[in-house]
Order: structure tokens, then sequence, then C-alpha cells
């Protein structure tokens, strides 16, 4: 401020890096921006292209149009809900800069793969880690693996602000790059503020900078919050193994995440996917299964969505302020993604705040879902 004191945000970075254990660590206004941080101050330009999830929120890869890069779709493992590497180092071509290794719902990545890809092949790696707040991988937490990575702190995700985000990096150059890219070029000073804005001046040019600015209030809440994830983390640890240990005694139903990987130290469970047998419901689809238990029990499950190139909210075509040849490029993307379509079509997700509540609400959630599998097996019958 311009008495001297220390912003919430910047105590906020400060607390966030290290409760991360990684070297820096900048806010932004939302998890896209984050992205968006990341892959300018990684220097990832028009033309190149990242290696995206392709079942995951949209931002994955219109943050990644958004800066004039192609985002190349990588299908999933079926039984992590992690993205592939095998199928992802095929992908990998001249114009590959980047990878956005995203830990979606309630599974982490496969790190030490795609650390090692992007090692082999030159690649920054860059983790998304706006669904898995918290969790650990061979004892240290995601988002201190990468060049960089992303945090959402909108309303729906582990910790929120109800919207906010946060960019994190490796090297003193990358953390000025990142400052620079959510301050219309300027970084933080440890000068009281005269001519410039509190707490900031005049960055080093190294990336031309956007509004992308978390404002003290939301800082501020997140400090607070911040004291609480952990425990929260641990109650739906507990809660997600009585729910597992339920729905073995329900034919067709599993959880889809990666388990039993001793390179997990520390899962987080954000909207965790449930996987519904067709066969095993009379026939019924998850969808119709979806419908039906959210009445049931009075709680709206979410679906999966569908993959990113066939979402409704992917429509890079919009981009008009591309040349028509690289409109054409980005709406070449739309590839086979046969593991990303199954768990689409077959999955819904039971929402985080769910796996807060007493164990006695994860009991009838698995009561009410065998009640919807036998009035539909009878239903057919």
């Amino acid at each position: 401020m311009s008495s001297g004191a220390e912003s919430e945000e910047r105590k906020f970075a400060a607390e966030w890096a290290r409760f991360l254990g990684a070297d820096f660590s900048v806010p932004t206004a939302n998890g896209s921006s984050a992205i968006v941080a990341c892959l300018e101050s990684a220097g990832v330009s028009y033309g190149d292209e990242v290696l995206v999830p392709g079942l995951s929120w949209v931002a994955c890869a219109s943050a990644v149009a958004r800066v004039g890069a192609v985002p190349v779709f990588v299908d999933l493992d079926a039984e992590s809900y992690g993205m592939d590497p095998i199928v992802a180092e095929a992908l990998i071509s001249k114009r590959t800069a980047a990878v956005l290794l995203t830990h979606l719902s309630s599974s982490i990545a496969d790190i030490d793969s795609f650390q090692r890809i992007c090692a082999d092949h030159g690649l920054i790696l860059i983790e998304d880690c706006s669904q898995a707040h918290g969790a650990v991988w061979r004892g240290s937490r995601v988002g201190s693996f990468g060049d960089f990575a992303a945090f959402s702190f909108q309303s729906s995700k582990l910790l929120t602000a109800g919207e906010g985000g946060a960019a994190v990096a490796r090297t003193e150059r990358n953390f000025m790059a990142l400052q620079e890219a959510r301050a219309d070029g300027r970084s933080w000073s440890n000068e009281p503020a005269r001519k410039h804005f509190p707490d900031l001046a005049v960055g080093s040019s190294l990336c031309q900078g956007h509004n992308f600015c978390m404002t003290e209030f939301q800082a501020a809440i997140l400090r607070e919050s911040l004291r609480h994830l952990d425990g929260q983390n641990r109650k739906r640890i507990e809660r997600v193994a009585l729910l597992e240990e339920l729905l073995e005694g329900i034919p067709g139903v599993r959880t889809v995440r990666r388990r039993n990987d001793p390179r997990v130290d520390v899962p987080t469970f954000w909207h965790l996917p449930i996987q519904i047998e067709a066969s095993e419901f009379g026939g019924a689809d998850a969808e119709r299964v979806r419908c039906l238990l959210s009445e049931r029990v009075g709680l709206y499950l979410e679906p999966v969505g569908a993959p990113i190139p066939a979402h409704d909210l992917y429509r890079p075509g919009l981009y008009n302020r591309f040349p028509r040849e690289h409109i054409r490029l980005l709406k070449a993307q739309h590839v086979p993604l046969p593991i990303s379509s199954l768990l689409s079509e077959t999955c819904f997700t039971l929402p985080h705040h769910a796996l807060l509540a007493d164990e006695s609400c994860i009991t009838e959630f698995a009561d009410r879902l065998s009640e919807v599998r036998t009035d539909l097996i009878r239903e057919r019958a």
C-alpha cells in the first residue's frame, strides 16, 4: 500500500508458494488468466502447439488458442482419468512447445512420465492444478513439478474466493514475467508507491502485460480458507474410502481415478467421477441414472460434459482476429478421442462439497444408487 504495508494479495502469494513448496507464486484474476500468463511467460506464441487433455473444462483449450497457439488434444487413460502419456508423446511434432498437464477431477496425472517426455523433447511443462489443490505426488504438492503451474479459485473449486487464480513459477525470470503479465507490465516493488499503483513498479519488459490482478478481498478470503484446506481434504479422503467400499456391493458401478498408485501420497477429490455400466442398470445410460439419482438424493450430480473438441463452448472459429488459415488449423483439431468419449458417456460426478457431509449421507447416497439400479432393472423387465 502507499503506507508501505504489504498487500493481502502479496501476502497470499507468499503463503500459497510456501503451502505448495514452490519457488514463486503470483495471484491472478481467475484460472484461465493464470494459464494465459504461464503460456505467455513461457514464450508460447502464434503457431506453436500445446498438448491439452481431450476431456476437461474448455478453458484448457481456449486459453491456448487465445495466445495464438494450437491446442492438440490428448486422450485420457480409462483407468486413471489422467492424460495418457503414450498418446501424448505420439502427438509431439516439431511445432510442439508445451504440455498443459491437467490433474483432472480426482486424479493426479502421471507427472513422472510427462517430466521425462518434456525433458526428452525440450518442452515446457505447465501443470494445470485447478482441480487438485493440496494433492501430493511423491512427497511434493502438485504445482511444484512443472516449469509453471496454474490454479483456479473459482466458486466450485476446493479452495475458493468466488473467483481468482494463481500462477506458479520455478525461476526468478519466469516469476518476473508472470508479475508483468498480470499487472499491465508492472511488478511488485518493495518501495512505497509514489507515482505508480500500490506495491507496483515498472517491470523489466519481459512480457506484454494484461490486467489479471486479484482483488484484496479475494486474497484475504483465500488466506483464511487455506488454513482449512488440508483438513477438508483429509475428510474427503475418508468419505471416498467409505463410498468406494459401499459401491463394491453394487454391480456395474465404480469410481474412476488414479487408485493404488504408490506415488500418490495425498489424493484430492473435486468432482468424483462415477462410472455406470448400462447392462447392469437395465440398459439405462449414465445420464438417466444421474437424473434419477439427483432427484432422490436432493443433490445436483454433474454430467461430465463432452470432450473439448465437441463441446458447445469451444468455438475457435470465432477468433476472427486470426488469419483464415490459422482458424482452419484450430478447427481441424477435432480428432477422435475414444476414451474421453467413453468417459463422457458413461460417467457422472459427485461434487466435492458432498464429501464433507456426515458418513450417514454417504451411506444414503449408496443406498439410493442401489435403489435406482433395482428400479431400472425392474422397469426393463
